[in-house]
């Protein structure tokens, strides 16, 4: 019987996190105006990957997806925010979303390069809204990376 419960819950946890590494995300559905930050993603994306497999890190391949469905979510989520306060909001979910899986890759995943260009991603996105100056890090506050 324990061994039919285990399994269970292993088969559950197992669904369970391949469903957070899917995204319904559409390139269509970004506004023009952002488009360019997906091209950063994609670097970015490109950059762990190779770097996970020179180096074997404590993260693996699912974990730079789930870092990119982060971010084209923080993308979608302020072009289609009303308000500043709306924005900080997503900001702020999505920084703390990144800080859990940075931790989760043992602190890993989000390293200098790294972060310098997830920062840039998050302040363009958040320029081109009108919610911060080109210069201010609206990530600092509540970033671990």
């Amino acid at each position: 019987m324990r061994i039919k419960t285990f399994l269970l819950l292993a088969f559950f946890f197992n669904s369970c996190a391949q469903n957070s590494n899917k995204s319904d995300f559409k390139k269509s559905d970004v506004p023009k105006e952002y488009q360019d930050l997906l091209i950063n993603i994609e670097t970015l994306k490109t950059g762990m990957i190779n770097y996970m497999n020179a180096a074997n890190p404590d993260y693996t391949e699912k974990d730079v997806n789930q870092c990119v469905i982060i971010l084209q979510s923080y993308i979608l989520g302020i072009a289609k925010s009303n308000s500043k306060k709306d924005g900080i909001e997503i900001i702020k979910s999505k920084i703390q979303e990144l800080n859990e899986l940075n931790k989760k890759c043992g602190y890993q995943l989000i390293e200098t390069g790294e972060r310098e260009q997830i920062a840039e991603i998050i302040i363009s996105a958040g320029k081109k809204k009108g919610y911060n100056p080109k210069g201010e890090d609206i990530t600092e506050e509540w970033r671990e990376w």
